[in-house]
């Protein structure tokens, strides 16, 4: 039986030590080195170890407000690591996920914008595989055009009877928040 898981692992170590790393984030770096990712899509990468690959950064820019999941499934399936998603400046840590074999976190109310995902190595001592996903599930009404949030420069052109669509509490760039309409 240790023959068999022996020569299981050094066939699984081969197999890593000769595969072609599949991501061209070259330098761990959220400025120089995060790869373009589209809104609505999955992309494919791998982690080394601690020494030579300790973590991808991606960028993704989204059209509209709402809310965004980031999700990851990696292989072997005993990998743990992380995910964090970053406002613009990547470095505003807007929440995380981390597993084995994967894991999955929303962030609702953002709004529209430039955001980073960081895939990071936690604690797996091989490499591994993964698969990484940004979905954006947009609010329900558009944003409204009201220009900013006082009394006194509400808006005049709701007649009697008459109805208006917006949203509010959306998360800005920057961290500053739509908080009211008038």
């Amino acid at each position: 039986m240790k023959l068999k898981n022996l020569l299981f692992t050094l066939g699984f170590i081969l197999c890593f030590s000769l595969q072609t790393w599949a991501d061209t984030e070259p330098d761990n770096n959220v400025y120089t080195g995060a790869d373009p990712m589209a809104e609505n899509s999955t992309v494919s990468g791998t982690i080394a170890t601690p020494v030579t690959d300790l973590e991808d950064w991606y960028q993704f820019t989204t059209t509209s407000d709402g809310n965004i999941t980031i999700s990851f499934t990696c292989l072997p399936l005993t990998s743990y690591n992380r995910i964090y998603l970053y406002d613009s400046d990547g470095t505003t840590n807007l929440g995380s996920a981390e597993g084995y074999g994967g894991a999955t976190f929303t962030k609702n109310g953002l709004a529209a914008g430039t955001y980073y995902i960081r895939y990071y190595y936690y604690s797996t001592s091989f490499a591994s595989a993964y698969e990484l996903s940004n979905t954006v599930i947009p609010t329900n009404y558009a944003n409204d055009t009201e220009a900013n949030d006082t009394y006194l420069t509400a808006l005049t052109n709701l007649n009697e009877n008459d109805s208006v669509y917006g949203h509010i509490a959306h998360r800005y760039n920057g961290g500053t928040y739509d908080e009211e309409d008038w």
